[in-house]
């Protein structure tokens, strides 16, 4: 038994066990970067998912200098993936609770409220009129792909993100003017997801 369990089930153990984590990454550790770079930067989420290739590449280099026996990384690997699934629906949670607040915000402020349909390619309606101040935009995605909603020259505009059946709302402060909306997916802007913004002086 003994030598069926060093010949057999040890080597299989770890690449099975890797594979695992790989899944765990793809599925939730993606979820991580990106609450991060919402919340914080993309230079600090860069940071992060540096931090994590880096401790992953060591840790294996360890486990398979034969200073241990290759069973050793197997709780190892069990616990990283216990903290990528927790750390991932966190980041879910999150963001949500992000977007939440955002809607609050906004019920506080004067300025107006829309619901933008976003289906493949085009926002329906494409041009909106709203009074000046706090706006808020909902983002429902009647389409298959994910779609978003961004405001040019609106920096401190959140990028909405609603997968295929969801909603996203955000809200921000705009003055009177004209601006330009659009779906930063690859491909999107350029087959006709955008349309206009028309901010209006306060009461008008």
């Amino acid at each position: 038994m003994t030598g069926f369990r060093n010949r057999i089930l040890a080597p299989v153990s770890i690449p099975v066990a890797a594979t695992g984590i790989i899944l765990v990454v793809v599925f939730n550790f993606s979820r991580v970067l990106l609450f991060l770079e919402k919340r914080h930067s993309s230079v600090f989420s860069t940071a992060v998912a540096i931090l994590a290739a880096s401790a992953v590449l060591f840790g294996s280099a360890y486990f398979a200098s034969g200073r241990r026996a290759p069973t050793a990384g197997v709780p190892v690997l069990g616990a990283a993936a216990m903290i990528l699934l927790f750390a991932g629906g966190y980041g879910a949670g999150a963001s949500h609770a992000t977007g939440k607040g955002g809607e609050s915000e906004a019920a506080h402020g004067a300025g107006g409220a829309a619901t933008v349909g976003a289906k493949e390619f085009a926002f329906t309606p494409n041009e909106l009129t709203l009074p000046a101040g706090v706006i808020t935009i909902t983002l429902r995605n009647d389409g298959r792909s994910l779609h978003t909603f961004l405001i040019e020259n609106q920096p401190k505009f959140k990028k909405l993100e609603a997968p295929s059946g969801t909603t996203a709302t955000g809200a921000v402060q705009v003055g009177p003017g004209t601006y330009t909306f659009y779906c930063s997916e690859l491909g999107h802007r350029g087959s006709g997801m955008e349309g206009k913004l028309i901010v209006t002086k306060a009461g008008k």
